[in-house]
């Protein structure tokens, strides 16, 4: 008798992927069979545990198909449920207000790197690419809050 699974969780997302894969793409992608995987779609069985590496790898061949990536999915809305119960994006103008300062501090950071007189002058030195690509990558986390708070 199958087991049910509850919706969005790995076990559940697990579960539908085997039934677009073969025994012979999950060895060839894992080294695993599906049987292991299938001990791992199963809830009460606390032996066997889903791998990040296996589940991207799973993720990859039914994206090939065209399956779309459910594992990722999974994890991502489990994620987004477990942020969101933490109240971790209490106010959407306080992002707004994030995204702003973040924005300005690349601004800054650009003008002074290509200012004459900076190291390299109009130039960008490694120091100041990496500044740079520091102060997007802080942009873009808040621009991720605000596309979750937004949803």
């Amino acid at each position: 008798m199958t087991k049910l699974r509850k919706p969005n969780t790995i076990e559940f997302a697990l579960q539908n992927a085997l039934k677009n894969l073969t025994e012979e793409e999950l060895k060839s992608a894992t080294n695993k069979s599906k049987s292991h995987f299938f001990k791992c779609g199963d809830p009460d069985d606390h032996n066997h545990s889903l791998t990040i590496n296996d589940a991207l790898s799973i993720d990859e061949l039914l994206l090939k198909k065209s399956k779309g990536t459910p594992l990722f999915d999974a994890i991502s809305t489990n994620l987004h449920e477990i942020m969101n119960q933490a109240n971790y994006f209490e106010n959407i103008n306080s992002i707004l207000m994030n995204i702003g300062g973040r924005l300005g501090d690349i601004m800054d950071l650009t003008e002074s790197a290509l200012d004459p007189k900076s190291d390299l002058g109009a130039s960008l030195s490694k120091n100041e690419k990496d500044k740079i690509h520091k102060a997007i990558s802080l942009l873009e986390e808040k621009i991720k809050n605000l596309k979750i708070s937004a949803k």
